[in-house]
């Protein structure tokens, strides 16, 4: 078996995340959740899990252009209880989905 090596490339994390969040704007997604997801995405290559960083990110492309998640999620927030809440992410990308979540968790608590 043949394998390629591939030599890493290092790239000021700033201007990895403009270049992500630039890239998921083209792609659909709200300036406020491109850069959102494109900072996870960074932190992930900088804690050194490249396996989830921006590697990813001509999949996470490719799932917005053939209908696989949805750019623009119209999250929804049902009430349970004062302290719960059941979130509908409307087949958005769990990055932006759980930003959300999280968000109403805090306001909750």
């Amino acid at each position: 078996m043949t394998t390629a090596k591939q030599s890493r490339y290092y790239a000021d994390p700033e201007k990895a995340k403009e270049f992500a969040a630039a890239l998921l704007v083209k792609a659909g997604l709200e300036s406020e959740d491109a850069r959102s997801m494109a900072e996870c995405l960074v932190l992930a290559d900088v804690r050194g899990v490249d396996t989830h960083g921006l590697a990813r990110l001509p999949q996470y492309l490719d799932r917005v252009s053939n209908g696989r998640v949805n750019a623009r999620p119209s999250i929804k927030i049902t009430d349970k209880t004062p302290v719960v809440a059941h979130l509908d992410g409307d087949n958005g990308f769990g990055f932006v989905v759980a930003t959300r979540g999280m968000d109403e968790a805090i306001k909750r608590a």
